[in-house]
């Protein structure tokens, strides 16, 4: 007995073509129902404090970011506003003369602290905030109608 025979049935029993219909149709029910009913669901929006350090800018650059500036997306107009925007002289690493290092403030560079106020969306793998994923330490875009800014997540705090 040979797996297909001579009318292309499989097995004698059943048309190739039917097989790979129905073998699609149970492959889009059982997608259908992993989404729906197992795939995990992201957790609801909750208020957040997220400070960001924009390290060694220029003044101009820092003195640029106010407080109550809404942040942007490349699209939109996101719900995260500067709360609060501290300036300080940037530190910086120097070597002395016998090799020694000296954590100095850099004269002509700024450290900007920014405190924003925002929704932060927690999934089970990650954080978004201002459209972006957030975790201490990750890089985040700084980001208004007037500014951009590279900076580093200092600290996240969910009420």
């Amino acid at each position: 007995m040979s797996i297909i025979d001579e009318k292309g049935r499989l097995f004698g029993k059943i048309n190739i073509i039917d097989l790979l219909v129905i073998i699609g149709l149970v492959t889009v029910i059982a997608g259908a129902g992993y989404k729906f009913f197992l795939a995990p669901k992201a957790l609801k929006a909750q208020n957040a404090e997220v400070t960001v350090i924009v390290p060694a800018v220029r003044p101009e650059e820092a003195q640029s970011i106010k407080t109550g500036d809404q942040l942007v997306t490349d699209t939109a107009v996101t719900d995260a506003v500067v709360k609060k925007v501290e300036i300080k002289p940037a530190l910086t690493v120097t070597t002395r003369a016998d090799g020694s290092t000296l954590l100095t403030t850099n004269p002509y560079r700024k450290d900007a602290y920014v405190t924003l106020e925002g929704k932060v969306s927690i999934g089970p793998t990650a954080m978004k905030f201002a459209g972006q994923e957030i975790r201490v330490g990750k890089d985040f875009w700084l980001k208004s109608l007037r500014y951009e800014l590279k900076g580093s997540v200092l600290t996240i705090n969910t009420r």
